[in-house]
């Protein structure tokens, strides 16, 4: 796929030599106009720009983009950064109020809409679809229970399950870049449901973003991704985690022409971190690229303890009829998982179809990894960590494998596999041991120290990687580079290294390095009588020079003096000094039964030259109760039994309600 290259029919050209002037709208404070439904988003032209500013709370609006740029002219929605604390606007979903002016197509999205919203108006005709449009540099929050929003007709509705921060109902060269997007049902919904290319999606560029704590407890249907294009390119970006208790998946993909290159994705809440998952029209498996999708050049960070693989390729239906039947391209990617050894279960790196859908037909699915480093690495050090398999299936599948570092004990695949390339596998470090030589691996560096046995190691890519079904090659020509960017990757040494890094193993910092929290704070639980929260923020890629940044406490749905001892403070680290830095919330526990509460954690305004890492923005939960696991002080009230069946004849209905679990 060649991102945003189109040939322009003659109409498109007589419309570009026509007389356009485009327009740049400013929103917020100190402006005409102070409210984004100020703006008229229908009448939106061909290079017009819409500058969002910061406003003190947010803004708590829901919008729809249903006009088109051109591949000259982009329609562009921007937001502007406070210049003092680098903070983004936000759009919130609490109390939000959908815009009265704008003419939605289906009631679908009054009912289930998102803060962002991509699809034609009334006006426009069945197989129009909005297209060249850029979002760029928003915090989009809060579309989620337990909040409610306001429709363009005035009626009040509660934020459903399968609800967005931004929802794509169609739309044709969509690019989303620089956004922080979390705490929504699903953080990007992309649609394709229709089945035809004008009432679809087409070409989405999703890059330099945070997208995280997404999801709903209890749930695998939403999640941080959910993307159904032809064509569909995920690149630089931190995602995940996703909402704590929920079975989210970091990427669920059902595209054609996938590419997912140089992200970081953490731990995505016990389920898969990508899902190639299978398209729900025949219009994705008619794409020749559908049966082909790269993964290159990322790290995966997971603390799975074996209930799901890390990668899903093939899909989850029960019809085998539309699942991939192609290759997954998996190469100079760097793979940890962080997990407590269990005899009874193993961590996948790949899972494939198996016998429930495949009944009785050759599975067709391919992994092809080369260039990797799978390792399994223990929670504490001295500690004994899970097993891996690459492929797990119950039928007879297809592993095609270059030179790849593993972690000592690694098994094939659970059923018995056509493998090639098993002998070049390396297992563990020179010794033997369950070593890959990182830099720094309990602070996320997973960059090679001098000597690893991954350094210049590499071997051959398919040949698929230079010649495919996308007329592209994807040879690695970049590395991850935080915060959220990337940087040449360069051949340091006779060859390549293994991993999505490429490293001349020195160990020393150079500048001021990145100040951000650690991934394992991400999206924790906390019970009342945890007394108080401690927050870490690590100082990460160079030590060079005094540096500091500060923290400051946000309402979510926990209230400050409360819930919670509202923070603000200043972080400092000294010339050289690398160590990680720490502060305490104090929690305020009190005798209400209720559902768990969260407040913020952000962090702003580095000094000393120090960058921004992307991990900026904490949401922590408060339960009720006390200890790891248990009920709330309270108890939980329920029926008893929680059904009852009664004649019309009883007269009188005795309906119990047991309080158990607690009476404090």
């Amino acid at each position: 796929m060649k991102y945003f290259s189109q040939k322009l029919t003659l109409a498109a050209l007589w419309l570009l030599g026509a007389s356009i002037q485009a327009a740049t709208y400013d929103v917020g404070p100190g402006h005409a106009k102070t409210q984004l439904r100020d703006v008229s988003w229908e009448n939106l032209l061909p290079g017009d720009v819409v500058n969002i500013h910061c406003k003190p709370g947010g803004y708590h609006e829901i919008i729809l983009l249903s006009q088109s740029g051109t591949a000259d002219q982009h329609i562009v929605v921007r937001g502007i950064a406070d210049p003092v604390t680098g903070e983004l606007p936000i759009l919130d979903g609490q109390d939000a109020i959908m815009d009265p002016n704008i003419h939605l197509f289906t009631p679908i999205l009054r009912d289930a809409p998102g803060l962002i919203m991509m699809a034609r108006s009334q006006k426009e005709p069945f197989g129009y679809s909005p297209s060249y449009i850029d979002i760029e540099s928003l915090e989009i929050r809060n579309a989620h229970t337990p909040y409610q929003y306001t429709d363009d007709a005035g009626v009040v509705h509660a934020w459903g399950e399968f609800v967005s921060g931004i929802n794509i109902e169609h739309s044709h060269y969509t690019a989303i870049r620089h956004c922080n997007i979390h705490s929504n049902g699903l953080g990007i919904f992309a649609n394709s449901k229709y089945g035809e290319l004008g009432n679809s999606t087409k070409d989405i560029l999703i890059e330099h973003n945070w997208i995280h704590n997404n999801g709903n407890i209890g749930s695998s249907s939403t999640h941080n991704l959910y993307i159904e294009s032809v064509g569909a390119i995920y690149q630089y970006n931190v995602i995940g985690p996703a909402l704590p208790g929920s079975y989210a998946t970091n990427i669920k993909d059902r595209s054609s022409g996938t590419v997912v290159r140089c992200n970081t994705f953490v731990n995505s809440g016990g389920n898969y971190m990508i899902m190639f998952d299978d398209a729900g029209t025949d219009l994705q498996p008619s794409q020749p690229n559908y049966t082909q999708s790269f993964v290159y050049g990322n790290t995966f960070f997971s603390t799975n303890s074996g209930s799901n693989a890390i990668v899903l390729y093939g899909g989850d239906q029960p019809s085998y009829d539309f699942y991939r039947h192609g290759t997954l391209f998996f190469y100079q990617n760097t793979v940890i998982n962080q997990s407590v050894y269990s005899a009874y279960n193993k961590v996948a790196i790949f899972e494939v179809p198996g016998s429930v859908v495949t009944l009785g037909a050759p599975m067709t699915e391919v992994i092809d990894a080369r260039n990797n480093i799978f390792a399994s690495l223990p929670v504490t050090p001295g500690g004994t960590p899970a097993d891996l398999v690459l492929l797990s299936t119950d039928v007879p599948g297809t592993l095609n494998l270059g030179v790849n570092w593993v972690s000592p004990g690694t098994q094939l695949s659970s059923s018995p596999a056509t493998v090639t390339g098993a002998e070049n596998l390396i297992y563990g470090n020179l010794t033997g041991e369950n070593n890959p030589d990182f830099l720094n691996a309990s602070m996320r560096d997973f960059r090679l120290l001098a000597g690893a046995r991954s350094v210049d190691a590499a071997g051959p890519l398919a040949a698929a990687v230079a010649s495919n079904t996308f007329g592209v090659d994807f040879s690695p020509t970049e590395e991850i580079g935080p915060p959220l960017s990337s940087h040449p990757r360069v051949v340091l040494g006779a060859a390549a290294d293994l991993g999505a890094y490429e490293s001349d193993g020195a160990v020393a910092a150079v500048g001021a390095g990145a100040l951000g929290f650690t991934y394992n704070n991400h999206g924790a639980l906390y019970y009342e009588n945890a007394g108080e929260i401690v927050f870490t923020v690590n100082r990460l890629g160079g030590s060079v020079g005094a540096v500091s940044i500060d923290y400051a406490s946000e309402d979510e749905t926990a209230t400050g003096a409360l819930d919670y001892t509202p923070a603000t403070g200043t972080l400092t680290w000294a010339d050289g000094d690398s160590a990680p830095k720490t502060f305490a919330v104090p929690i305020l526990p009190d005798t209400l039964v209720e559902q768990s509460e969260n407040f913020g954690i952000r962090l702003g305004n580095p000094g000393g030259g120090a960058l921004l890492y992307a991990s900026l923005y904490i949401s922590t939960a408060i339960r009720d109760g006390s200890g790891d696991v248990g009920p709330p002080q309270g108890g939980v009230l329920a029926f008893n039994p929680d059904s009852f069946t009664a004649s019309e004849e009883t007269g009188v209905a005795s309906i119990v309600v047991a309080r158990t679990n607690g009476s404090t």
